[in-house]
């Protein structure tokens, strides 16, 4: 049996070598962007009791945000950080943990327009 035959590339089949599954690096970042900024789209139900009654609440809940910018966070690659980001990240007030992850987000953000990842279309026509 051939390596070709259990799967294994020969110097011959090599280059029409394709692997069986790959991740897309900038669908990746995409994706979880789009996850931060849906997270309040998502509601918390609750009922609040007060003298016998129940009263219905729903709210937007921050810790779908924090936990989603922190794993934006770590889909940065090391390489990627430049000097405005690792300012940015040094100088964070960590007394409110809310405003930290949007502090994270808008350095994360102005680190990958600063790369080129984030690009702004021009309309195609004033109607648009």
């Amino acid at each position: 049996m051939s390596f070709a035959e259990e799967g294994r590339p020969t110097a011959r089949t090599a280059f029409v070598y394709t692997p069986k599954w790959e991740l897309w690096y900038n669908g990746l970042i995409w994706q979880a962007v789009c996850n931060v900024i849906n997270s309040f789209n998502i509601m918390e139900y609750g009922q609040l009791h007060v003298s016998g009654v129940n009263i219905p609440q729903s709210k937007a809940t921050t810790e779908l945000f924090i936990e989603r910018v922190r794993v934006l966070q770590d889909l940065i690659l090391p390489g990627w950080a430049d000097n405005d980001y690792e300012k940015a990240m040094k100088t964070l007030d960590k007394t409110d943990e809310r405003e930290v992850a949007h502090e994270i987000f808008r350095a994360i953000l102005g680190l990958l327009h600063r790369r080129g990842n984030i690009r702004f279309k021009p309309p195609r026509d004033p109607a648009d």
